[in-house]
């Protein structure tokens, strides 16, 4: 009965590890992570009458991450199309964005709290910027949005008390 209770608590053991794996690597769809430099993304698909598959970065080495960030245009020779939701939340050392003009999408969070961002080159193929996308980006100051955007959710720029917007 004892060995029988241990066998089982290692089992179960076990399988909690197995699971914190899997989950480390990847996410709930199971696609894994991958990285790019200081960059992680995930490539991604979109069924617009044909699959259309696409890079969105997920995230960042916030330790590697340059104050002067390029996303690049390609990854594994997919375009970078979206910025997804919280990617650079809280990466306080970013002065500069440039977006190259594959991305269509800034997801909710994707820049919340980048307090040292001054400014940003959006695509010009920026379709959507989400809720809350840069929320308390307090440095950011002028900014051009391109005339691609067809939508921008509430308290995007939020919290950006120096900001002036120009279309």
């Amino acid at each position: 009965m004892k060995k029988t209770h241990i066998l089982l608590v290692l089992l179960v053991a076990a399988l909690f590890a197995l699971a914190a794996v899997s989950c480390a690597s990847g996410d709930a769809d199971g696609a894994p992570y991958r990285t790019e430099g200081c960059l992680f993304y995930k490539e991604m698909r979109r069924y617009t009458g044909a699959k259309e598959r696409y890079i969105a970065i997920t995230g960042c080495d916030k330790e590697r991450l340059p104050a002067d960030l390029v996303i690049p245009e390609k990854i594994d020779g997919l375009p970078v199309a979206d910025i997804a939701d919280g990617a650079f939340n809280g990466c306080t050392a970013i002065k500069s964005v440039f977006l190259p003009d594959t991305v269509t999408r800034i997801g909710y969070n994707s820049f919340r709290g980048c307090k040292a961002l001054e400014k940003i080159r959006f695509s010009q193929s920026l379709e959507i910027i989400d809720y809350a996308a840069f929320w308390g980006c307090e440095s950011l100051g002028y900014i051009e949005l391109p005339s691609s955007l067809k939508h921008i959710e509430g308290y995007a720029f939020s919290h950006c008390f120096n900001v002036k917007v120009y279309m």
